[in-house]
Parts: structure tokens; C-alpha cells; sequence
């Protein structure tokens, strides 16, 4: 019985699958992937980043993650961190690489992988590296395309935190409104309405002011992609 192992950083990121042959894989956490043939032959090994909508995309599952994203409202308030910063986390490429191995013997194969991350000084992202460290390995390619999906599952990521301010002081506001409606305090009113109304347009505009920041980043994106082909 020969053996194919694999091992990689890769495995970590859960948007990435491998392929031997053909056959999707799956990595144990320690030991990477182990691949069993009973005779010679020649191995096809294929890596694909490939990133998948955020279930923020469908509205069912936006109202599912509400609680949680209520949560994480919380917690960026306590710590004072910035939404404005979301586009950081994007991951702008998806590649696949690939190579071959004829497997006469036991064999263990190393892969090193850098993620392209965002650079706050130049204001862009940095190119992923994928790299082979056997000579075992004939035929490697590693090809990158713009993953614009990413752009789109962060930018949801942000519409849920901000919108939720707006969602819990429209509640809120809508509550306390009416109580005074019923109770005949004009002023209050005016004061309760206003806030509402003021939160909400702020939320709006925070959203539709970022929505266009995606747009110009991915397209900015994609056109420094394209020149550099």
C-alpha cells in the first residue's frame, strides 16, 4: 500500500477543497491529508479557493442571524471597534493550483500558502502566494481570479451590523412614541419621533455611503487585476 501525504496551511481555510484524481479530500487536523493507492500510478493534485455567498444574502437568514449580530453589536461597542474598517477582512482572490506526482513510493509533500491581506499604507491587497517545497511535484500552475463575492459577503457582514441599531431604536423609539402619543405629550413626541427618524436616516446613509465604497474598491480592484495580466 503507498501512501500520498499532504500537508499545507491551506487546510485551515474552509473555503478551499482538494482534489487528487479527481476525488475531493479531507484534511485531519495534524496529520493533512493521506492518500492510499495499491499500485504506481500518477497522482493529479488541485487546489480550489473558492469563496461562497454569505447567508446574510438571503433575507430568511438574515433574520436568523439577528440575535448573533445583536450580540456583535455589543461586543464592537464595548471595544470600541470601527465598522468602517470592514472591507479589511476582504479576501479579493480565488485561485486554484495544481500539479502532478507519480507515486512509486511513500510519499510526503509540503505546501506553503500566504493569504493576500489588505494593506492599510498602500491602500490595497496583497497578492497570495501558493508554493510547492517538493521537487516531487512536476507541472505546478497556480492561477488567481478576482473573487468578487468576497467584496459582496463583506459588505453584507457590514449592512447587518449597521442595520441593527436602526432595527432595535426603530423598536425602541416606535415603543416609547406611541406611550406618548397615548398619553397626549405632544413634545415628547416630537423628541421621540425626531430620534427615531435621526437614527434611522444615519444608519441609511452610513449604508448607502459604504455600498459605494464597495463598488469603487472592487472595481478599482478589478481593473488594477486586469492591467497586471
Amino acid at each position: 500500500m503507498l501512501e500520498l501525504t499532504l500537508k499545507s496551511n491551506v487546510f485551515d481555510d474552509p473555503d478551499t477543497s482538494v482534489f487528487i484524481n479527481g476525488e475531493k479530500q479531507k484534511a485531519v487536523r495534524g496529520k493533512g491529508i493521506v492518500f492510499h493507492a495499491e499500485t504506481e500510478l500518477e497522482c493529479e493534485i488541485l487546489f480550489v479557493h473558492s469563496v461562497q455567498p454569505s447567508p446574510y444574502k438571503y433575507w430568511i437568514m438574515y433574520l436568523l442571524f439577528l440575535p448573533l449580530t445583536f450580540v456583535r453589536v455589543i461586543i464592537n461597542a464595548i471595544f470600541l471597534n470601527s465598522l468602517d474598517n470592514w472591507y479589511h477582512s476582504i479576501n479579493p482572490y480565488s485561485f486554484t493550483a495544481k500539479g502532478k506526482v507519480y507515486l512509486n513510493e511513500s510519499k510526503t509533500i509540503r505546501f506553503g500558502y500566504t493569504e493576500g491581506v489588505y494593506n492599510k499604507t498602500e491602500g490595497k491587497w496583497s497578492k497570495p502566494r501558493f508554493s510547492c517545497f517538493s521537487p516531487d511535484v512536476e507541472k505546478w500552475e497556480f492561477n488567481m481570479e478576482v473573487c468578487k463575492i468576497s467584496f459582496y459577503n463583506e459588505f453584507f457582514d457590514y449592512f447587518c451590523l449597521m442595520s441593527m441599531p436602526g432595527i432595535i431604536g426603530t423598536v425602541f423609539f416606535g415603543v416609547m412614541f406611541y406611550h406618548a402619543w397615548i398619553a397626549g405629550r405632544l413634545g415628547l413626541c416630537q423628541l421621540v419621533g425626531g430620534t427615531m427618524l435621526f437614527l434611522l436616516f444615519f444608519c441609511v446613509i452610513k449604508i448607502v455611503v459604504e455600498y459605494k465604497r464597495m463598488k469603487r474598491l472592487l472595481n478599482d480592484f478589478v481593473n488594477e487585476f486586469n492591467s497586471s495580466l
